[in-house]
């Protein structure tokens, strides 16, 4: 597995499945079986800092020195929405166990709780 230069990384709950966040700008599945690649999760413009699963496995959270969350079809990879509030860099994402609130942190100071339903 060759995971460029990774900052965060991250195992889903339910499937055989790891997430990477690099300093490329995206973020990365992979099967830790096989050391296979996945798929690729392109869209941010800063540094990937933070990477998280769902409870349930079906969404992820990436946090980007771009200043923004982007939420991920774990599954397919593809971008579901892209969160913004913080002034500097997020540092670190979280869900909440019932899927309902993502949370982040900042390089600003701040901690945003972001309401998904």
């Amino acid at each position: 597995m060759q995971a460029d230069i990774t900052y965060a990384i991250s195992f889903s709950p339910i499937e055989r499945t790891l997430a990477t966040a690099s300093l490329y700008k995206t973020a990365r599945l992979w099967d830790p079986q096989s050391g296979k690649q996945i798929a690729t999760l392109s869209g941010h413009t800063g540094i990937i800092k933070s990477i998280a699963y769902s409870r349930d496995g079906t969404q992820i959270a990436t946090g980007s020195d771009d200043k923004t969350v982007r939420l991920w079809d774990a599954k397919t990879g593809t971008h579901l929405v892209t969160l913004s509030g913080h002034t500097k860099g997020v540092t670190s994402v979280a869900f909440s166990p019932d899927r309902s609130t993502v949370a982040s942190s900042s390089n600003d100071g701040t901690i945003l709780l972001w309401e998904l339903r």
